[in-house]
């Protein structure tokens, strides 16, 4: 018998005959077109948004313009309703206006007549004065605790302070007084003047006269000026030409601005040529 043969024979697939596809995308021809200012300004869309932008605008102009007259010419704003100046001033004027304005034409006078004196408070004269009260309250803390209760600012207290000093300088050369004077004033208000200084004294002893006589001449002058200083005013109010706008009703005189003017460069000039012959 024939033998069979052992190799396999192998089965190959047949091969597939065909044309390869080749896929091409073609790019979309988009074309961006530049946006003109002409075609945006006059879409309906910008034109409405302009009219909002515009709208809301003027609501915020017309807002805050109301705050402003609430809050700059009001007193105060309730539940919307507001207090005018108006009726505060009115009310501050009824209660207080004739004697803040009478302090205020003094303090005036008192500045004017130091000026023709050519007499000023100066910076350490000030400061030394501000530290004495300062040391007098307790210190600086108390102080500004003190100023503060009473609605007083420091620029307040050191314009009174100038106004002290000033007022003693000019009263002070009018006043009359003898050591006997400034010796009987420590007999009786040593003990108020140098309280631990007297405290501290055995019973039936006194405070040398001799030792505290500068700071009792201080004192004693002190409140000779403090006495005298309200008919001096007196006297400057007479002598001088006070229009009270806030008490009286105004009064409009024929060129009066003019003449005050005039008046003043005056009284300046003559001022310094007396002041240049006195030299």
């Amino acid at each position: 018998m024939p033998k069979k043969s052992s190799k396999k024979v192998s089965k190959k697939s047949p091969k597939k005959k065909g044309k390869k596809v080749q896929i091409k995308i073609k790019k979309p021809n988009i074309k961006f077109k530049k946006p003109s200012w002409e075609g945006i300004k006059n879409s309906k869309i910008t034109k409405y948004s302009l009219y909002v932008l515009a709208v809301l605008a003027f609501f915020i102009v017309v807002d805050f313009g109301v705050q402003y007259l609430n809050n700059d010419y009001s007193a105060a704003v309730v539940n919307g309703d507001r207090v005018t100046n108006r009726d505060y001033y009115y009310r501050l004027d009824q209660s207080y206006g004739s004697s803040v304005i009478s302090q205020l034409i003094q303090e005036e006078l008192i500045m004017q007549e130091a000026k023709n004196e050519g007499l000023v408070a100066t910076d350490e004269e000030i400061s030394s004065d501000l530290a004495d009260i300062t040391e007098q309250v307790g210190g600086e803390e108390q102080l500004q605790l003190s100023l503060d209760a009473y609605n007083i600012s420091m620029e307040d207290l050191k314009r009174q302070v100038e106004l002290d000093i000033l007022s003693k300088k000019m009263i002070e050369p009018t006043l009359d007084y003898t050591d006997d004077d400034v010796k009987a004033f420590f007999t009786d208000y040593s003990d108020v003047l140098f309280p631990d200084e007297a405290a501290a004294l055995e019973d039936g002893e006194l405070l040398d006269y001799d030792t505290y006589k500068g700071q009792t001449l201080d004192a004693y002058i002190q409140q000779e000026v403090s006495n005298a200083i309200t008919s001096w005013l007196a006297t400057l109010e007479a002598d001088a030409n006070i229009q009270d706008n806030v008490v009286d009703k105004p009064i409009y005189k024929f060129l009066g601005a003019t003449r005050n003017i005039l008046t003043n460069i005056i009284d300046e000039a003559n001022s310094n040529e007396a002041d240049s012959t006195t030299e």
